[in-house]
């Protein structure tokens, strides 16, 4: 949060606004509310747990809209019905693929 969702202050560290006075309290613990589900929902999709991972997705974004959350959601909705289900690999190996035998990328003999 930077700025007073009452009078739009500038946020300081402070638990309340220096101009309104309005308490933060319960807005910053929403906020690290929906950061850990994203975090979570981070940790799922790497690990294969994609529908985990969207259910974590949509508890973050109903606490707090995130661009990175919104993102990520929008992500594995498009591609999930791209993956091939026969495969196993954790999410994060999507990225780079795998290595053959005769790869450039592996080490000299």
């Amino acid at each position: 949060m930077q700025r007073c969702p009452t009078c739009r202050a500038r946020v300081r560290s402070e638990p309340r606004c220096n101009r309104c006075g309005t308490d933060f309290t319960r807005l910053l613990a929403i906020e690290a509310r929906a950061e850990m589900h994203l975090s979570r929902a981070i940790g799922f999709w790497l690990e294969s747990g994609e529908e985990r991972a969207l259910e974590e997705l949509e508890c973050s974004l109903h606490l707090k809209q995130d661009a990175l959350a919104r993102l990520l959601r929008d992500y594995l909705i498009e591609h999930r019905s791209i993956r091939p289900t026969s495969d196993d690999r954790p999410a994060a190996d999507w990225f780079w693929p795998s290595e053959q035998p005769d790869d450039i990328r592996t080490s000299p003999k």
